[in-house]
């Protein structure tokens, strides 16, 4: 599985004006081998989205068309600062299981 964290700051201001203009865009499901998407409020105006995906080129996929989706839309307006885009393959970490 493959997984895409980007970091983004958005402003109270440009939050709401953010949400209605997002709600045309393409939807991640329609991407093969997308599994899951979330978003965190990290507080203070940061936001973290997590996006998972079966493999790399679904990954590479989505992350095209949210890029090209800003551009079209001139969504960049409304982030305070430029993304932070971290991506990486899911493993299998456990730590502290009881025996």
């Amino acid at each position: 599985m493959y997984v895409t964290l980007v970091l983004r700051k958005i402003s109270r201001k440009n939050r709401e004006a953010l949400k209605s203009a997002s709600r045309v865009a393409p939807p991640a499901t329609k991407v093969p081998g997308f599994k899951a998407y979330y978003v965190i409020d990290l507080g203070g105006d940061k936001y973290a989205s997590i996006t998972f995906f079966k493999d790399k080129k679904g990954a590479d996929t989505w992350a095209a068309l949210a890029k090209k989706f800003v551009q079209q839309k001139r969504l960049a307006k409304f982030f305070d600062e430029l993304p932070e885009e971290i991506p990486g393959v899911v493993g299998k970490i456990v730590y502290g299981l009881p025996k």
